[in-house]
């Protein structure tokens, strides 16, 4: 049996494993770089590259550097100035949330934000005296988070996974820290249309489910009133904030390997007290690292197997006419991340598709980085339900039904779309 037969195969299994969870996502990562090289499609050294590489490392320093801004008491000490959002009106309130969300997302792990953006809401409905509610305000933040967090490589494993198989591809990290940000920040304004013109009043009316009751924290900064003094700010928190500022000007500024500056400003934060190894190492998502270093061993089997080429081959007949443009293509790409992150894991179809964006890109005789980027940024914007994209999952307890992610999921992403597609035009 040939080669790219064999790893059809494994991909089809990946595929059903990923859609129907029966086994942990991590498991079936691991599975499926493991039967690449199993099968001798690739070598161990290759299909092991993944925890060596700069994403890899990328994505657990800047876990570490967020747990450290958290565990200091930053991130707290920043989400206290939100509460004089109290006093907006809902859409101005909503709107912001999701501008607020996204803007940290993008340098902050996108998950651990909303996390702390839903504690911040309790708080402000509370001294809005109930003007606000959770099922209206909670999908703004998810929302804002998960597409936020492609504007950069530290707030999405899907797009550190999309990103590093186009570095991978070209041999060096062509793909820099905010460079994704060229395709979220579109993504993202249209998220803020969104909330900014009709989607306040559509989710009045389309959530009408009851909530669970507000539990605030017993955190200092949610008791406290608009003008309690909270005393004096301990040193540590504008350590970190100056630690993650610093690897910030770095990454963006210079040529620096990303992986090292995120290393040292790790090291920074244990060296200074801003949080203990064991604690952040116990607060991470290693699953979340696993998941993206095993993909690019297994991306990179699909891609020296062939089967990349042949699936490609097919999307490009199964499009028709539409497979002689570029930009038509670009948008095939797009919207296939988004259907299949909607069904699975955000890393894993960012893994799948990525290979195949790079070979269709090639036949077009055209650099893939945008198509790569694309890649990464629609897996973050699949939020029609809440199955990819763990921002979304989180919402569940809040009492969502799957109905309220696909009605919003499908405005939201069309919007998305359609700006990343000006882009597209404009800037290829």
């Amino acid at each position: 049996m040939e080669q790219s037969t064999i790893a059809l195969i494994i991909v089809a299994i990946t595929l059903a494993l990923y859609a129907t969870e029966i086994i942990p996502i991590v498991v079936t990562a691991i599975f499926s770089m493991a039967s690449m090289v199993l099968t001798g499609i690739i070598t161990p050294a290759q299909g092991l590259s993944g925890f060596s590489n700069t994403a890899s490392i990328l994505g657990l320093s800047a876990m570490i550097i967020g747990e450290a801004l958290a565990a200091s008491g930053a991130t707290e000490l920043m989400s206290v100035k939100l509460h004089k959002m109290a006093k907006l009106s809902k859409r101005s309130f909503n709107t912001l949330l999701c501008a607020i969300s996204a803007a940290l997302s993008a340098c902050l792990n996108s998950l651990a934000i909303i996390l702390i953006m839903m504690t911040v809401v309790d708080g402000i409905i509370v001294k809005s005296n109930y003007k606000f509610n959770r099922r209206e305000s909670y999908m703004p933040v998810a929302v804002g988070s998960s597409i936020g967090g492609a504007i950069s490589l530290a707030g999405s494993s899907s797009v550190l996974t999309a990103c590093a198989v186009y570095n991978q591809h070209v041999g060096y990290d062509a793909i820099k820290f905010f460079t994704p940000a060229i395709l979220a920040v579109p993504a993202t304004i249209g998220a803020l249309i969104f909330y900014a013109t009709i989607g306040t009043k559509l989710s009045e009316k389309w959530f009408n489910f009851e909530e669970p009751p507000v539990a605030l924290s017993n955190n200092k900064y949610f008791q406290a009133g608009d003008d309690e003094k909270l005393g004096k700010v301990p040193k540590k928190v504008y350590i970190s904030l100056g630690i993650f500022t610093t690897c910030a000007l770095l990454w963006v500024m210079t040529d620096l390997n990303l992986a090292i500056v995120g290393l040292l400003g790790a090291c920074a934060c244990f060296l200074t007290g801003c949080i203990k190894p064991e604690t952040a190492f116990s607060r991470m998502s290693w699953s979340s690292l696993i998941v993206l270093a095993a993909s690019l061993g297994f991306a990179s089997g699909v891609h020296e197997s062939g089967a990349d080429l042949i699936i490609a081959d097919f999307i490009i007949k199964i499009c028709g006419p539409l497979s002689q443009s570029a930009f038509g293509m670009f948008n095939v790409i797009l919207l296939l991340t988004i259907i299949l992150t909607n069904i699975m894991s955000n890393t894993a179809s960012a893994a799948i598709v990525a290979p195949i964006a790079i070979i269709i890109a090639q036949t077009k005789d055209i650099d893939a980085m945008l198509w790569c980027i694309a890649v990464g940024v629609g897996a973050n914007c699949a939020v029609c339900t809440p199955i990819g994209c763990a921002n979304m999952t989180v919402l569940l307890p809040a009492g969502y039904r799957f109905k309220d992610f696909v009605k919003p999921g499908l405005c939201i992403c069309f919007i998305g779309m359609l700006l990343m597609s000006v882009t597209y035009i404009i800037v290829a």
